[in-house]
């Protein structure tokens, strides 16, 4: 495996796990049950996304786990976004925003990656990636569209 596969597992693995964090999170602190059940769905897919890219990772720099358990919050200013958020009447509007911007970024990530990367197992994985991020979003879209009821909101869907 060349350094360029290595980063960018390495960078899928940080990303599947952050955004882990992120929905862990969000399903603590939203109220709306279906909301929170969503939120905790997507936490547990998430996890499973950055364990399937840290089975393809061999480098030595992982030889633990830690990064599949290490918390990010503290390391990236969408968490502070979620916490204000919470303070707020439109906790679950800003966090399924949140979510949304998140899935629209890997969206974006692994469409280049996947065709950029020649070496079939990896490609196959960044397809995979793009297939469970494009399912991801629309689940989220279809609950945003839920709260916001038949009239829709000033947000924008890819």
């Amino acid at each position: 495996m060349g350094h360029f596969i290595e980063e960018i597992l390495r960078e899928a693995i940080y990303n599947e796990k952050k955004s882990h964090d992120f929905c862990h999170l969000a399903a603590t602190l939203v109220t709306d049950k279906r909301t929170k059940e969503i939120f905790s769905q997507l936490a547990d897919e998430e996890f499973e996304h950055a364990r399937s890219f840290f089975v393809l990772y061999t480098g030595s720099e992982f030889a633990s786990t830690d990064l599949l358990y290490k918390h990010h919050r503290s390391e990236d200013p969408i968490f502070d976004q979620l916490l204000q958020a919470v303070e707020t009447d439109d906790r679950e509007r800003r966090a399924l925003e949140i979510a949304l911007s998140g899935e629209k970024w890997c969206i974006d990530r692994y469409s280049v990656l996947a065709r950029t990367v020649r070496e079939p197992k990896y490609r196959a994985a960044f397809i995979e990636a793009l297939d469970r991020s494009r399912m991801q979003y629309e689940v989220i879209e279809e609950e945003y569209r839920r709260l916001m009821g038949a009239a829709g909101s000033a947000w924008t869907t890819a």
